[in-house]
């Protein structure tokens, strides 16, 4: 296995394990300042790169999920609170589509009612506010973006987890 295969696959490992950062990027350039200097294969100087990343894992790190299916370890790796937030913000994403929709709807038809009883107004002010906190958390969430520590650069990944050239 060449070193950004295992690389990419390490940071994934890491992401999962919920490690920062700023220690990934570390991780990452230990990884391959050995296998530049041994010329070794990383497999066989680090193991296989979901058991080398469970060394960097802390104590309230997500439960191990083994499984080699992508979405059944990164599913599988979220915590009640994670379940809870996705659930809770789907829901009040829908209601707030509704909402919003339901005022504009009677607003534009008079004969037509928005949804519980609600004035217009109450409708689609009750609607924007429910997707502006939605939007406000997502905005509020934490980047911790992977630092290459020796370039000191955010590290730039594609859609299909791979870094970028």
């Amino acid at each position: 296995m060449n070193v950004n295969q295992y690389t990419d696959d390490l940071a994934l490992e890491l992401r999962l394990l919920d490690v920062p950062g700023d220690r990934i990027g570390q991780i990452l350039a230990e990884v391959e300042a050995h296998v530049a200097d041994t010329d070794e294969d990383p497999v066989d100087a680090f193991g296989d790169a979901r058991e080398y990343a469970r060394q960097f894992a802390g104590p309230d790190a997500p439960r191990d999920v083994d499984s080699d299916n992508f979405f059944i370890r990164f599913f599988g790796s979220f915590r009640a609170k994670e379940w809870l937030m996705l659930i809770c913000g789907t829901v009040g994403t829908f209601l707030g589509i509704t909402l919003l929709l339901s005022g504009v709807f009677a607003m534009l038809q008079p004969d037509r009612p928005a949804i519980f009883g609600l004035p217009v107004w109450a409708a689609i002010a009750i609607g924007l506010a429910l997707l502006a906190s939605w939007g406000v958390w997502f905005l509020r969430i934490p980047k911790d973006p992977i630092v290459d520590p020796r370039s000191g650069k955010p590290v730039d990944w594609d859609l299909k987890g791979r870094r970028r050239s």
